[in-house]
């Protein structure tokens, strides 16, 4: 909130756009993102530029991600040896012999930076060898620390932290300078006053291989790592009541975040990938020992102990021991959500291994149960998290896929008689939170694991016809309860026309409606039936009145808390005051602060998800998803053909940056003047204008003079 507000005043300061840039190695991804939506709750117009530096390549990576790699192409290396050549003429041969392409492994900066400001240079091992030798067991542990940091953490070291291990009392002053000799000083860096690190991680990680190894085979180096792993543990807890903040971080870079990430609560955490430095260590029980010491010398640090469910469950398949340490997590921090998610994926990947083992249907249920309790208590604590929708989406998927290559075809098993209720309704859950995922990513683009989980859900239909005929057996059944088969039904109709409700047949489409308003009967305040009935009536030839969805809106607004219901309560509202009606008028100012309140934190709440379009009844709104792609050029969406212009008039202009269209019935919406070419004076100019609907208001783009 304090960065959010510093950049606030930069920019009232300037009156310009904002760069920001984070380096990974100082500020945790988690961290970014609560910045993130901060900034973009507050509309600030705000550039980020995260750096961060991994010890691997990332294969998949979004559209906004540039890699620089470490190693440098040709045409790097000659403009390294230009440039250095010119700062440092005396080192000009040795940067010519380091560029040849026999040295290619060394074709990395700080290789020519050594080469060119380090005298006795010759290869990274021999730089550090000759540094390193002679010095006493008390220096080799104070440089292996430093480079445990560095080179799994990004981090440096308080001078402080060394007192116990070089065997000082609290009153004697520190200088790192007369603790180690010059030659082994010229592989450090003071950060600040009191803060050493290594040089750079690759010399770190020479320095680790070669002390760690003294008098063996180098290449033995990581046999020794988790015991100084458990040493450094300890050097980092200290002796104080309480743990150093600043050590503490250390901790979680080293052990716990991987490439500047903590992985908790996100979908790399279903792949066997922990930090780098437990990754490093070759044997499974040195990586237990390890994170055992972790939760013993921090014992209320919840997410150490997710961790450790976390590679009970992966690696070592211990289920028991697993969910015993998630549950203590949850026991130090219930409020958490990503707790709850671990224990959701500790089950998880025990139900994975028991379906491996085909285990008895009954118990395979219960886990899912389990875990999808765990998930939904993740969601409930945080519900932009997509990993908590697509986590249980995907787990659900599989254990839909493992019944039906055991019983057969899956609609003809799930027809039956004696079938779990959970599994019956299983399809309508996964369809129901990938729903969510992709509403929630409307016009940034689907993610690779929304992408990869909705092919495998329409892989589950196989033949739609098959699968219809078969849930529509079960419409008539007093054993089964209708709504979440209701629910399917329209899933089905709606999958097999690729996901678009303009594509279902009246005839199908008709079924749809009348099954989801008998659910309406049954559940008036059940979110997904609300949901897909606005979705899929307003294509019906007679859509419903706007009057009657706002009763329907009604019922699911009075569970309390519920964004969308008072997000749809002040669009249905704006839409009939638009008409002339002044209760609407006064409703939809109530309804629009209640939304404005419960979404003051969304980092989506500026995103328009239903438009004004050209027809009747709840047929006037156009849902962003047909509206193509966003084209950049324009700054607009491709498709504007579902869409109507609305009338209105320029009420106020702040800036180039905000301003004020007013409409009929009073309903102001926010627009850009300067993207118009409006600026101030231009107050009460007629405009016509496409209309949006955000969480934080109407919207409105491209901005026409009337006559133009």
């Amino acid at each position: 909130m304090e960065t959010a507000d510093r950049v606030a005043r930069l920019h009232e300061e300037t009156q310009g756009p904002v760069l920001l840039v984070a380096d990974g190695t100082d500020i945790a991804e988690r961290e970014l993102d609560e910045l993130a939506e901060y900034l973009s709750a507050r509309r600030l117009p705000v550039v980020l530029l995260q750096v961060r530096r991994r010890h691997t390549l990332v294969q998949q990576h979004g559209e906004r991600t540039f890699v620089l790699d470490s190693q440098l192409s040709r045409q790097e290396v000659g403009r390294f040896i230009s440039t250095l050549s010119r700062d440092v003429p005396d080192r000009a041969d040795s940067l010519l012999e380091l560029g040849r392409p026999a040295n290619g492994t060394l074709h990395r900066p700080v290789y020519f930076a050594l080469t060119a400001y380090e005298r006795d240079f010759r290869a990274l091992p021999d730089f550090v060898e000759t540094r390193v030798e002679g010095l006493n067991d008390k220096q080799d542990r104070l440089l292996i620390f430093l480079a445990i940091a560095l080179h799994f953490g990004q981090r440096a070291l308080p001078i402080g932290a060394f007192r116990k291990v070089l065997g000082m009392s609290p009153r004697e002053p520190m200088d790192l300078r007369l603790l180690l000799p010059d030659a082994a000083m010229d592989l450090l860096v003071e950060d600040s006053p009191g803060e050493w690190r290594i040089g750079h991680s690759l010399v770190a990680e020479e320095v680790l291989r070669q002390i760690m190894s003294r008098g063996a085979d180098t290449r033995s180096w990581r046999n020794h790592l988790a015991d100084w792993g458990i040493d450094f543990i300890n050097l980092c807890r200290g002796d104080l009541p309480s743990p150093s903040a600043k050590l503490l971080d250390v901790v979680r870079r080293v052990f716990v975040f991987r490439d500047d990430v903590d992985v908790l609560g996100h979908e790399q955490s279903a792949q066997s990938r922990f930090s780098n430095f437990i990754q490093a260590l070759p044997v499974s029980e040195g990586k237990l020992r390890v994170l055992t010491e972790l939760v013993e010398s921090f014992p209320e640090e919840h997410h150490f102990w997710a961790h450790l469910a976390r590679f009970y469950a992966l690696d070592r398949k211990d289920f028991d021991e697993a969910l015993k340490a998630a549950n203590y997590a949850i026991q130090l921090s219930g409020h958490d959500s990503v707790v709850h998610h671990m224990r959701g994926m500790v089950r998880r990947y025990q139900l994975r291994e028991m379906e491996r083992e085909d285990s008895e249907l009954a118990g395979l249920v219960a886990i899912a149960e389990e875990a999808s309790s765990d998930f939904g208590q993740s969601r409930l604590l945080n519900p932009e998290n997509e990993h908590g929708y697509i986590a249980e989406a995907q787990m659900v998927i599989e254990l839909l896929d493992h019944v039906a290559k055991s019983k057969g075809d899956l609609f003809t098993f799930l027809s039956g008689y004696d079938v779990p209720p959970y599994l019956r309704e299983a399809l309508d859950l996964v369809e129901s939170l990938l729903a969510h995922v992709k509403r929630e990513r409307e016009g940034v683009g689907a993610s690779q694991y929304e992408v990869r989980a909705s092919a495998r859900v329409r892989g589950l239909y196989g033949d739609y016809s098959g699968a219809i005929q078969r849930l529509d057996s079960l419409t008539a059944r007093l054993d089964v309860y209708q709504p979440p088969v209701r629910r399917q039904l329209a899933w089905a109709y709606l999958s097999r026309a690729g996901g678009d409700w303009a594509r279902v047949s009246k005839r199908h489409l008709g079924r749809v409606v009348d099954l989801l308003s008998k659910n309406l009967e049954e559940e008036p305040r059940a979110e997904q039936n609300i949901r897909m009935w606005m979705q899929a009536s307003r294509f019906q030839e007679d859509p419903p009145s706007l009057e009657s969805v706002i009763e329907q809106v009604q019922y699911w607004r009075s569970e309390p808390g519920i964004v969308d219901a008072a997000y749809y309560a002040y669009v249905l509202n704006a839409l009939l005051a638009m008409d002339g009606s002044r209760l609407a008028s006064q409703r939809y100012v109530q309804c629009l602060e209640e939304c404005r309140e419960l979404t003051r934190f969304r980092r989506n709440r500026d995103r328009s998800y239903e438009w004004v379009g050209d027809g009747a009844g709840i047929g006037r709104l156009v849902h962003v998803s047909r509206l193509g792609e966003w084209d950049r050029e324009s700054r607009f969406w491709e498709n504007t053909g579902p869409l109507k212009r609305v009338s209105g008039r320029v009420s106020r202009i702040n800036g180039p940056q905000a301003g004020q269209v007013e409409l009929a019935g009073g309903i102001e919406a926010f627009f850009v003047p300067v993207r118009s070419g409006f600026s101030l004076g231009s107050e009460n100019t007629p405009i016509s204008t496409f209309l949006g609907f955000s969480y934080d208001g109407p919207l409105a783009w491209n901005v026409l003079k009337e006559w133009d």
